[in-house]
């Protein structure tokens, strides 16, 4: 493996983008031929040279979308591309969606982008490809975790560390930390909606629980199935950001499983200073078996203004992402265990308004209450409507995790941010039901079957 050799065909493609050399080109350019140089690069890096170069140069793409005013066709021209259309297939292959959605989106492109591969990246790249990864099967788990954020797009090793230090302060400071057993703690990490868009991610400390264990009422109870997980050890955390270039990749081709579901797992050892990855996954024959896919396909146009009644937020503690069904039904518990309460509607506040917004949630209603301090928000769009019923919060939410994950890889819809709702709420002989109506935008091209869902139709139900 020549590490000078892969910075100098590195050098050489950036030298040309926003035009694609071909292989024949790099291997006369470098002087060695193109079996020799493609051998290196995947070796080294775990990508192919057209991989590099196609996601190096979509990245420069979103830059530009999101920086001006440009439009998509000019941009299309601009990084080679025979039509817009040719432009738009190749984006949204790599993006997961449309070129017109990184519209002003800084961020988003910053967290879509594959950065430049220097020395340090390189090194690092190449001492992790002789880090072995393992396959684990790991028993159901139960969980208590103290959530928090951090905020570094990035994943900025001093700032990620200063959050998780800080986190771990105010656990500490917690009247209930003293009764916790802390002789297995992980960091865990979970999936956001909005995540792209975000400089944020939600992290939190998980204290692995004994079935019999009681949970403080701080913590937020995480209950996990059986797993498949993929394990990588770092040698340090700052080798965070470089993990992702490639162990995906890896485990897929070696193991023939992929990333699969939310959460994720880190372990720091103090001992060693290393930290362990860890994430869920599964066999690439389940890719189209998995129930959630399944999921994908109803769409109801919606237009319809709620009357907020309440206004809750979640608490701090218990901010994991999208992971939110079992701490809402815990709050709304009296209101759904009153034997002659009404179906309740719930409505998530957009995710893209504060970096907390997400977390914020209304009892609302279609006919407006007396009260005008309590706002009235519009819901219009498509939306993806999901129902759901189990006697088990925690097998409903792990169905949700799996339900969004699969929509944020879908290529017919994404996610759009917008008020998300949970109508028809109500717990009937112990047994949960609600329909989830999810925020989506639909790709050009697809063909939904789409009902539409006005006030007035939904109030005379």
């Amino acid at each position: 493996m020549e590490p000078s050799l892969i910075l100098a065909i590195v050098d050489t493609i950036e030298a040309k983008l926003p035009t694609l050399m071909s292989i024949d080109e790099l291997a006369a350019e470098c002087g060695f031929s193109r079996s020799y140089i493609q051998h290196q690069f995947k070796a080294a890096t775990g990508m192919s040279i057209n991989y590099y170069q196609r996601c190096r140069l979509l990245s420069l793409a979103a830059q530009r979308l999101a920086q001006d005013d440009s439009r998509i066709l000019d941009v299309a021209i601009e990084f080679g591309f025979e039509s817009q259309e040719a432009f738009a297939r190749a984006f949204r292959k790599y993006s997961m969606v449309p070129p017109s959605r990184l519209k002003q989106q800084l961020m988003w492109a910053e967290r879509l982008s594959l950065r430049r591969l220097d020395h340090h990246i390189l090194s690092q790249l190449i001492r992790l490809n002789g880090q072995p990864i393992t396959v684990e099967h790991v028993p159901a788990q139960r969980w208590g975790c103290y959530t928090f954020s951090v905020d570094s797009s990035s994943r900025n090793a001093d700032i990620t560390r200063q959050s998780i230090d800080n986190a771990f302060d105010q656990l500490f400071a917690e009247p209930f930390a003293q009764t916790l057993d802390l002789s297995h703690v992980e960091l865990i990490e979970f999936n956001e909606h909005y995540q792209f868009a975000s400089s944020t991610f939600p992290l939190s400390i998980g204290v692995l629980l004994k079935e019999d264990d009681a949970i403080p009422a701080g913590l937020l109870e995480l209950r996990l199935p059986a797993s498949t997980r993929i394990t990588i050890t770092l040698p340090d955390p700052s080798f965070v950001p470089a993990v992702f270039f490639n162990v995906f990749n890896r485990a897929t081709k070696k193991h023939g499983l992929y990333f699969s579901d939310f959460p994720s797992f880190w372990r720091f050892n103090h001992a060693t200073g290393e930290l362990r990855y860890q994430y869920i996954a599964d066999s690439l024959d389940h890719i189209e078996q998995a129930p959630s896919w399944q999921r994908l396909s109803a769409i109801v146009q919606l237009e319809r203004n709620l009357h907020c009644q309440t206004s809750h937020w979640l608490p701090k503690t218990k901010r994991a992402g999208s992971r939110r069904l079992t701490t809402l039904l815990s709050l709304l518990q009296p209101e759904l265990s009153s034997w002659h309460s009404d179906p309740v509607t719930v409505m998530f506040n957009c995710p893209s308004l504060t970096k907390e917004s997400q977390y914020q949630f209304f009892v609302a209603a279609d006919r407006a209450l007396a009260d005008p301090a309590l706002p009235t928000i519009n819901c219009n769009g498509d939306y993806l409507q999901t129902r759901w019923s189990g006697d088990n919060p925690w097998q409903l939410e792990n169905a949700i995790e799996a339900f969004y994950f699969h929509l944020m890889q879908s290529t017919q819809y994404h996610y759009r941010a917008a008020p998300e709702l949970i109508e028809d709420l109500r717990v009937e002989h112990g047994v949960i039901h609600f329909t989830l109506l999810t925020p989506i935008d639909s790709q050009k091209g697809s063909k939904p079957r789409k009902t539409k869902l006005s006030s007035a139709r939904l109030a005379s139900k």
